[in-house]
């Protein structure tokens, strides 16, 4: 059986959903935002799941029960995206405040505030041996970031317009992929920077 979240209700809840042969049934509700839930993120250990929304608020929420775990306040525009690292630790957020986050996952205190960015509606990701944290940006860049210490590492180059989106490979963890308005993806070697 899987577990899917949807969503669509005029509160702008996210709805998790149980998946099987049968039609799909709504399990229960996660009430809490007050405005666009815009990203969802799962944590390895499928204990709980995190959500970042326009009410510029990331929480996270019981799997097994839906009940919400912890509101993580700081950012002071709408969060765009949520991802949690490989290791469960850390929840990273990308707001429209221009900044990345990154929290502790047990203890909801935010441990960095990343700034450099100059465009709004940040997606974020994570390497897979939780060393980096990658955003990515309208202003046309890419950025990698320290999870341990916060300070930019890396910034991949080449793109002509709006960076929306990035992944790490999932088997082996090497490459950076990219993807961009530009029409283009690039892949990165993550060992030596090199497209």
């Amino acid at each position: 059986d899987i577990t899917q979240l949807t969503f669509g209700e005029p509160e702008h809840p996210c709805s998790l959903s149980h998946m099987s042969a049968a039609p799909f049934l709504s399990k229960y509700t996660l009430r809490g935002h007050t405005d666009q839930v815009s990203s969802v993120s799962i944590t390895p250990d499928s204990q709980h799941i995190v959500s970042g929304s326009y009410d510029k608020t990331v929480r996270v929420w019981s799997l097994a029960s839906g009940e919400q775990v912890r509101r993580l306040q700081g950012h002071t525009g709408r969060v765009h995206s949520v991802a949690v690292t490989p290791d469960g630790r850390h929840i990273v957020s990308g707001g429209g405040d221009k900044t990345v986050r990154v929290w502790s996952l047990a203890t909801g205190e935010q441990e960095h505030r990343l700034e450099g960015h100059t465009g709004r509606g940040l997606f974020v990701t994570t390497t897979l041996d939780c060393q980096h944290i990658v955003s990515v940006s309208p202003d046309d860049t890419a950025r990698m970031w320290s999870l341990a210490g916060g300070e930019e590492v890396r910034r991949p180059e080449g793109h002509t317009h709006w960076v929306n989106s990035a992944t790490t490979t999932t088997h082996n963890g090497h490459h950076l992929l990219i993807g961009s308005f530009d029409t283009s993806v690039r892949v990165w070697s993550l060992a030596d920077g090199e497209v």
